[in-house]
């Protein structure tokens, strides 16, 4: 993430197409993703910085509820875009593979950048898998959003915010894209 490019803010999607090849609008079903506990800098879920010259891994991401925050994301995307119905007869289910963070602020680098990876399955009105897709993405903004709340001697607590705009939003969005930053691999049900 350090050595890749700075992101364009754009939450445009045409169609979700790229991902999962739907012609129609879909309703917005469950996100769920692995243990959010055990994050570590090389973990599936993972959250790193550095800031005021202390590099830190911290325990757990900076959200309450990484799965509600995923969720809220991919929904406002596709609401947005007009990609989302409440009478569609199809619903997407999203399992949350990967979630990694990284900001930087100190070293003449300010920035913070998130990699994710999503399992997205289409289901019918009868719960029949339809479609599955696994879309990586990833996005790098300027400014880290990291405050020093507390340093020690080898490592610090900090406050992240107000990420404006999501850092971790625009990955998904790229995923969704699946623009020169996302690899999208479409397996066939």
């Amino acid at each position: 993430m350090h050595f890749s490019d700075f992101s364009p803010v754009d939450f445009r999607l045409v169609d979700l197409g790229p991902a999962l090849r739907l012609s129609e609008a879909i309703s917005m079903g469950t996100v769920s993703g692995g243990d959010y506990s055990s994050s570590s800098e090389f973990a599936d879920y993972s959250w790193h910085g550095i800031a005021e010259g202390y590099y830190e891994g911290f325990k757990k991401l900076p959200y309450d509820d990484p799965n509600m925050r995923v969720k809220a994301w991919v929904s406002d995307l596709l609401a947005s875009n007009g990609l989302i119905s409440g009478s569609s007869s199809l619903s997407l289910d999203v399992f949350v593979q990967r979630l990694k963070m990284k900001a930087q602020k100190g070293f003449g680098y300010d920035y913070r950048a998130c990699l994710v990876e999503l399992k997205l399955t289409v289901h019918d009105k009868q719960g029949s898998t339809v479609r599955e897709a696994t879309v990586e993405g990833l996005a790098k903004l300027h400014g880290s959003e990291l405050t020093v709340t507390d340093r020690r001697l080898f490592s610090i607590s900090v406050v992240y915010g107000p990420d404006e705009p999501p850092v971790c939003k625009l990955a998904i969005a790229n995923a969704l894209r699946g623009n020169q930053k996302s690899g999208v691999k479409t397996e066939a049900i």
